[in-house]
C-alpha cells in the first residue's frame, strides 16, 4: 500500500494494478484507498490479467466481483447514498454508474452521446461530490455507501 501511495504521489499518471495471493477483504479496500486502479488475486487467468491491465492503462477502474460485493452494504451506508444521490445531477449519476461498470471516458461519451471533456468535467464534478482525488476511489465509495451495485 505505501508503494503505491509513493507512486502515485511521485508519478500520478502511472497506474497500479495490485495482485495478491491471499484474498483479504480489508488489503483490499486499502489498495483501492491508497490509489490502485485494480485489484486482482494471482490465481486468475493469464487472460484475465491481460484484459485487467489493458483496462487499467485506459484510465478505468478493475475490481474483482467478490470485492465489489464487499466494499459495502446498501443497508448499511442507505442515508449517505439517499444524500448522494440528491447531491447529483441525474447525468452525474449516468457517469458515475458507468464509471462502476468500468467503462472509460470514451465510451461514456459514446454512450450518452456527448464529448469526453463533458464526461471529464462530469467526473470531476463526481470526484469533488465525494471528496475523493481517483477514478478507483468514485468506484470504490460508490460501492461502499451501496450506491451502485444492487
Amino acid at each position: 500500500m505505501a508503494a503505491t501511495v509513493r507512486i502515485r504521489k511521485l508519478q500520478p499518471q502511472i497506474r497500479v494494478l495490485l495482485l495478491t495471493v491471499l484474498h483479504d477483504d480489508e488489503e483490499a479496500r486499502e489498495g483501492i484507498a491508497s490509489g490502485a486502479s485494480g485489484y486482482l488475486l494471482k490465481d486468475v487467468s493469464p487472460e484475465v490479467i491481460l484484459e485487467a491491465v489493458l483496462v487499467v492503462h485506459h484510465k478505468t477502474a478493475i475490481l474483482p466481483e467478490s470485492l465489489l460485493g464487499l466494499v459495502g452494504s446498501a443497508t448499511q451506508h442507505a442515508p449517505e447514498a439517499a444524500a448522494l444521490h440528491d447531491e447529483l445531477t441525474p447525468r452525474e449519476h449516468d457517469v458515475l454508474t458507468l464509471l462502476c461498470e468500468g467503462a472509460s471516458n470514451k465510451e461514456i461519451a459514446d454512450h450518452l452521446y456527448t464529448s469526453e471533456s463533458t464526461v471529464k468535467t462530469h467526473v470531476s464534478k463526481i470526484m469533488t461530490k465525494l471528496g475523493v482525488t481517483s477514478r478507483p476511489k468514485v468506484v470504490a465509495h460508490a460501492y461502499q455507501l451501496g450506491f451502485v451495485g444492487n
